[in-house]
């Protein structure tokens, strides 16, 4: 069982006119992993409480809020201010949930062939095809959900280098998915949502036979993908939302740290703490269009424990905070000067699991 709450406030300043606030909500639900070999609390920049890439113990989560591998559900409503921005109606919103893996593990190698399903739905965009912004206003907004299916490959090697100290390293190729056809009009390549390639470099020491300190290095390469790197400016304006080179969310690639410490109190107990830094992806140039994902917070820490009820089960329990993070830019679709949008968001989630091993 898995529950996400996140916070986004969305603020623009007009000159003359009295200053307005819409905030969005965006709780996640219910999230379902199709697992074939089910593994808990992967830390390959997901978002949540994970594993290093050296070991397999808790790292801590991305900045971004998002998996590498798409591994979240959300929805996160887009509010405007002004009754002529484009994105004015209350209802506007993404919605997003992904699932799907396959892992297999040997002594000092790992690899990942990977299965994924997306389903997607957006709702109130459809002032954009008024503005003639879209290559496809019938395909842009309010048709429900679609789905998308993908595959990639991750691959990994770990080893112990010094007693008691092991280094890992992993790189999950870029996933190829199939295309959102009802929102073609939306996304560049005519619904092309590809998940960005990532590579991740972990260390983990053994401090005492009971605990364990880890730490990792990742990349995440959204400046790959179209979808999520194209700018909104100057594309909007030579290409329509959908083209190759229509306009996208804008974001940068990321680096992200992540400290994790893991320790046993007894056979059947074991807890975690983590912590991950990262400067967000979305420029000043970006934030009109990541009203609809302003996914700019930067720190996360992290918390969990797993109770082992016996040798066959365990249930674990996560919890993750992020402090509220913000940032402003002009309206790039207005007079230069005249207009401010700020994105802010702050998140937590809680994670519950229990396993029967067979």
């Amino acid at each position: 069982m898995f529950w996400r709450r996140a916070d986004a406030a969305q603020k623009e300043i007009r000159p003359g006119a009295r200053h307005c606030r819409r905030r969005c909500r965006a709780q996640c639900v219910r999230h379902e992993r199709l697992f074939l070999t089910w593994l808990q609390h992967q830390g390959e920049g997901s978002g949540r409480s994970g594993r290093s890439a050296a070991t397999g113990l808790a790292g801590s989560r991305d900045q971004s809020g998002r998996d590498g591998a798409g591994r979240q559900s959300h929805r996160c409503g887009a509010l405007a201010v002004q009754p002529e921005t484009l994105l004015h109606r209350r209802g506007s919103s993404l919605r997003h949930t992904a699932a799907g893996g396959l892992w297999t593990l040997s002594r000092d190698r790992r690899q990942r062939q990977r299965a994924f399903l997306h389903r997607f739905e957006a709702t109130g965009l459809a002032a954009f095809g008024a503005f003639g912004f879209s290559g496809d206003p019938n395909n842009l907004t309010d048709n429900g959900y679609d789905s998308s299916t993908g595959f990639g490959l991750k691959l990994g090697i770990m080893g112990e280098v010094a007693p008691g100290v092991t280094l890992g390293a992993s790189y999950q190729t870029e996933m190829a998915m199939s295309e959102f056809d009802s929102y073609k009009g939306l996304f560049a390549e005519e619904g092309g949502f590809d998940i960005p390639a990532t590579a991740t470099v972990g260390l983990a020491w053994n401090v005492t036979p009971s605990s364990t300190l880890v730490f990792d290095i990742q990349k995440i390469w959204y400046s790959k993908v179209p979808s999520i790197a194209n700018p909104l400016l100057p594309n909007i304006g030579m290409a329509p939302l959908g083209a190759d080179n229509g306009a996208g969310f804008g974001w940068e690639d990321m680096t992200i740290y992540k400290l994790g410490y893991q320790w046993s109190t007894s056979q059947a107990w074991t807890w975690r703490v983590g912590y991950s830094m990262g400067d967000q992806p979305i420029p000043e140039s970006e934030v009109l269009f990541n009203i609809l994902a302003p996914g700019v917070v930067e720190q996360h820490f992290t918390f969990g424990f797993t109770n082992h009820l016996n040798k066959n089960s365990e249930w674990s329990f996560a919890a993750m905070y992020a402090p509220e993070e913000e940032v402003s830019g002009p309206n790039p679709l207005e007079v230069p000067g005249q207009q401010t949008i700020t994105l802010r968001m702050d998140q937590w989630e809680l994670a519950a699991s229990y396993a029967w091993k067979f």
